[in-house]
């Protein structure tokens, strides 16, 4: 198994601060499983990836590819990559509500948020770029 596969896995459920059992039961295997996954003494299969994938709302890269979780970060109980970009309380709020939500949910959301963008505009680094 890869060690960053085992770091990954090790971060991931320090971070969302699960035992060992209760990142078994998301993954559904054991828990020795679990601690074989994060000794790198055991490989976990592409559905057990799956699953704690669609659990934590995240890439499976985060999980399989080394460095996939450098610069993660948990922040208003979700997890979010550092690396990718700045997010304030705020914002991971409305992510956390926006991937809880259905297909149709987010669509609704979505054109919702387009709008009130329109009606209420504010500083955007391209309007800040105009004025300047």
């Amino acid at each position: 198994m890869s060690e960053s596969t085992a770091r990954n896995i090790l971060k991931l459920r320090r971070l969302s601060g699960m035992t060992q059992d209760d990142f078994a039961r998301i993954a559904d295997v054991s828990r020795g499983a679990v601690a074989q996954w994060e000794g790198g003494r055991a490989e976990p299969r592409m559905g057990n990836i799956q699953r704690l994938s669609d659990y934590f709302h995240v890439p499976k890269a985060w999980i399989i590819e080394d460095g996939g979780m450098d610069g993660v970060r948990m922040a208003a109980g979700i997890l979010v990559k550092e690396a990718t970009s700045e997010v304030d309380e705020q914002e991971a709020t409305l992510i956390s509500l926006y991937r809880s939500m259905s297909e149709d949910g987010r669509a609704a959301l979505l054109a919702s948020a387009r709008g009130l963008a329109m009606a209420y505009p504010g500083e955007t680094p391209q309007t800040s770029m105009r004025s300047a």
